[in-house]
């Protein structure tokens, strides 16, 4: 066996003697295999180090990194060195060119989250061939202008070991199949510039299927990976299921209506299967603290604004992968969270992305916690960020529980506020900032507006239901 890889096995195994599964159809969409690689074994394996001792590397299986232990014993043991594989670990840490690799080395695997495993699951989807799917899970996690992994790795090698656990004799689903056409589309969104990976994309497209015929699901922000949801609610179906969008950019909201559409025509579904719907969130991330505790207002005043008319049908799966949540002038999520538990059917399943963020983290902990029977990580997603909730056991049959845990909150010296369209060279790039001096003006402007809105605080309680009732229509 593969040293990275430390076991393999098909869902099909994984569900045997469940006897909940026994009700899941054998066609139905779900993963095709899977497998576990140990991502610190993975990178010391890749690594071309015969460079470093000018022939045949030690005998090593395993690197300890910061103690810079050796251990010739199995991954999942804690064996004392000797005292001559201790000497070698010894005289490896000496040579500049290994502690500056090791370093390196973890950098890229203990930002991942995975401080204790490091073992990570690669997922092969019906659309993809072995070689596809081991080449994809590569790619995103040794991703150098993501983790600084040494430039040396040999992906196409260590893609072709990871495909020989992801059954390389089963074909992938044809082009024009229903599961073809879907995972094109995961893939596509991946190309444009989707956040959600593929199997995260691929997660919530089993999941509506899994609710079918007709499902109905529920999607806070537009993105890339909107027609793939539109796809996996409509497609090989009598009667497509329905799709809606709550979006809170005008601008976007319309180019994803325009792609919905061109996709809805171009497949002969109905026009309405598949809508956006522009609101204005009623909060800023800044207020967030003072917005526990006021769940089921934000949930009233959030739905009431996504369905003006009043009356809705609840859905089988709701997505929150919006709207903006990365800093405090952001609106956070803790509407579309809130709005959950109300939107969804009973027995439904509600994913939540960005679980490394604090807030996050803790509405979904505070809200979505208490009210499901089970929750699980979405395996072969960057960080382990993203989680389903749900009161349906068999779901798990169809969308495994990932084994890893989240990567850890953290906020050191305010974190959250200077990353992604929060920090200081985004806020000068709307400012046209083009020099040093504008980007640090951008980012003290950005961080005293903050400061004025946490002073400021939210409205009182009831304050938004009650102006609303005020407002003629």
């Amino acid at each position: 066996m593969v040293p990275f890889v430390r076991r393999a096995f098909l869902l099909a195994a994984l569900a045997a003697g469940d006897e909940r599964c026994a009700t899941i159809a054998p066609d139905a969409l779900r993963p095709v295999a899977r497998a576990e690689v140990d991502m610190k074994m993975w990178v010391v394996a890749c690594v071309e180090i015969n460079h470093w001792f000018g022939g045949s590397p030690p005998n090593f299986r395993t690197l300890y990194l910061n103690q810079i232990e050796v251990d010739s014993a199995d991954f999942w043991t804690n064996r004392l060195l000797s005292s001559s594989s201790r000497s070698t670990a010894e005289n490896l840490a000496s040579k500049p060119s290994i502690t500056r690799t090791l370093k390196v080395i973890e950098n890229a695997c203990f930002r991942c989250g995975h401080y204790e495993t490091g073992v990570e699951t690669a997922v092969r989807w019906p659309h993809e061939t072995a070689l596809e799917a081991a080449r994809r899970f590569a790619g995103e996690w040794l991703d150098t202008s993501q983790f600084d992994l040494p430039g040396d790795v040999d992906v196409d090698a260590i893609a072709a070991r990871v495909a020989e656990r992801l059954r390389p004799d089963v074909p992938a689903a044809p082009a024009d199949s229903v599961y073809g056409a879907i995972g094109a589309l995961a893939s596509q969104g991946v190309a444009e510039g989707a956040q959600l990976r593929v199997s995260a994309q691929m997660a919530v497209a089993t999941a509506a299927r899994h609710f079918g015929p007709a499902p109905r699901a529920l999607a806070f922000g537009a993105g890339r990976d909107t027609p793939l949801q539109c796809a996996a609610v409509t497609l090989g179906y009598a009667a497509p299921g329905t799709l809606v969008v709550v979006e809170e950019d005008a601008t976007w909201a319309a180019e994803t209506s325009a792609r919905l559409a061109a996709f809805l025509a171009d497949n002969g579904l109905p026009a309405d299967a598949c809508e956006v719907r522009t609101i204005a969130t009623p909060t800023v991330r800044a207020h967030w603290m003072d917005w526990v505790g006021r769940f089921d207002e934000l949930a009233n005043l959030t739905i009431s604004r996504i369905f003006p008319e009043g009356a809705y049908d609840r859905f089988d799966v709701v997505v929150v992968d919006g709207p903006c949540g990365c800093n405090d002038l952001c609106a956070g999520r803790m509407a579309a969270i809130s709005s959950a538990p109300a939107l969804l059917k009973p027995g439904g399943a509600v994913f939540v992305d960005d679980l490394s963020r604090t807030v996050e983290r803790v509405y979904a902990n505070a809200v979505l916690r208490p009210r499901y029977a089970s929750e699980a990580l979405v395996e072969n997603t960057v960080m382990n960020h993203f989680r389903y909730y749900t009161d349906d056991a068999t779901l798990a049959c169809v969308v495994p529980p990932g084994a890893n845990i989240p990567m850890a909150v953290a906020d050191f010296n305010n974190l959250e506020n200077v990353f992604r369209q929060g920090d200081a060279d985004a806020v000068a790039a709307r400012l046209d900032a083009d020099d040093d001096d504008e980007r640090a003006a951008g980012g003290a402007a950005m961080r005293r507006r903050i400061g004025e809105l946490r002073r400021v605080g939210p409205p009182p309680p009831g304050a938004l239901l009650a102006e609303r009732r005020a407002t003629p229509a």
